[in-house]
């Protein structure tokens, strides 16, 4: 069983890594990844139900 802990552990440590090395830019940059992934899954949507009509 993995210690859900230590996972907990690692990735805060990552973060901090990440935003202590790329300051401003890491905020900048995971927020421009989750608007495409939201746009994608709009556009997916959309020609999901062009399909079906």
């Amino acid at each position: 069983m993995i210690n859900l802990l230590s996972s907990i552990t690692v990735f805060d440590n990552m973060v901090q890594f990440l935003s202590t090395n790329m300051g401003i830019w890491y905020v900048i940059l995971f927020n421009t990844f989750g608007v495409l992934a939201i746009l994608t899954k709009v556009s997916e949507y959309q020609f999901k139900k062009e399909r079906l009509e």
